[in-house]
């Protein structure tokens, strides 16, 4: 079964990076929990959405009872919103989990309102 920490919970619910300068980057770090009595295996994970979201260290195996992490980056290019759905498919029942990720790209500098 696919468990996610109470942080990820918060953040499927509507994270947003708020605003970001261009040319820098803001991250989170979620935690892919496995409450089961086998091998969690993540298949795959697909992103929907603008390029200025990435993510790394997606884990391939989560082993029972243990969590791992994984860290979404949001780094705009440009001035404006951006958004991406992140779909993690996997050998649970409740396959995929899909999490939404958004952020404003502003001039470096400025605090968007």
């Amino acid at each position: 079964m696919l468990g996610m920490s109470m942080a990820a919970i918060l953040f499927a619910l509507g994270t947003n990076f708020g605003t970001v300068g261009t040319n820098a980057t803001a991250s989170v770090t979620l935690t892919i929990t496995n409450s089961g009595l086998v091998d969690l295996i993540i298949s795959g994970s697909g992103l929907i959405g603008s390029d200025y979201f990435t993510v790394s260290n997606m884990p391939a195996r989560v082993t029972p009872a243990s969590g791992s992490n994984f860290t979404v980056f949001y780094m705009p290019k440009a001035m404006s919103a951006h958004s991406l759905l992140l779909n993690i498919t996997n050998n649970s029942t409740n396959t995929p989990y899909t999490l939404l990720f958004s952020g404003t790209g502003v001039k470096p500098g400025e605090i968007g309102l």
